[in-house]
């Protein structure tokens, strides 16, 4: 925004947020297709719905009128999976010109994954297994906005967070099956397509669903220890 209008304006605050990549709209629109096909009307979705699991084994969540919701773990959702892989990002997500703080907003805001184990007495501070956000202030600006806000928060540092969340400074290397991907996306069905291109070995698939059961389990006692 500085950059489009030339100067910073003192009665404009800017904002930007920490962005692993925007997937392509028409990848979206053939999965939307797939999924109205089997469920209707979908009227709303989330890609990170934390109601059942917490933050850290989120599921994807599609509300439709035909009455039932697909819910998935993010792991598990073909679309998810496509994504997380970075198989259809936009070009630009390759080599994305605002990382490291280049810019010039007030204040950045980021997923601070990881916070468990590179600032655990922060992460016993503030977890709610509601998810734990950074906020980078670039400026006097952000730093008056953030301390007017009613949220709790607690000083890091700058190194703990790229940590967890290297698209802080860094984009996403575009992986050698996306031209591949976008050539069969005609030929093929996305989700057969999808599953093709982003294999994983079946010890790995294994050992997140004993992983994700387990951490339901224990976030349903939570919830029974605290009714």
């Amino acid at each position: 925004m500085v950059h489009y209008l030339g100067h910073a304006y003192d009665n404009l605050t800017t904002v930007d947020v920490v962005c692993h990549g925007v997937p392509s709209p028409m990848v979206w629109q053939r999965y939307l297709t797939t999924l109205r096909a089997g469920q209707g009307e979908i009227t709303g979705v989330s890609f990170r719905d934390k109601s059942l699991s917490g933050w850290r084994r989120y599921d994807f969540v599609a509300q439709s009128t035909g009455g039932g919701n697909v819910r998935q773990f993010y792991g598990d959702n073909i679309y998810m999976r496509g994504f997380l892989h970075d198989l259809y990002l936009r070009p630009s997500c390759y080599a994305c010109m605002a990382k490291g703080g280049r810019s010039q907003s007030d204040l950045t805001l980021g997923d601070y994954w990881g916070v468990e184990r590179t600032c655990p007495d922060l992460d016993r501070a503030l977890d709610e297994d509601k998810g734990t956000s950074v906020v980078m202030i670039h400026s006097e600006r952000g730093r008056r906005l953030l301390e007017g806000l009613p949220c709790r928060y607690r000083q890091t540092n700058y190194a703990s967070a790229v940590a967890g969340n290297p698209a802080i400074e860094q984009s996403v290397t575009e992986p050698p099956k996306r031209q591949l991907f976008f050539a069969q996306l005609d030929a093929e069905p996305l989700d057969s397509l999808i599953a093709r291109l982003t294999v994983i070995p079946l010890h790995k698939r294994l050992w997140r669903q004993l992983h994700h059961q387990a951490h339901r389990v224990k976030m349903r006692l939570r919830r029974l220890a605290r009714d």
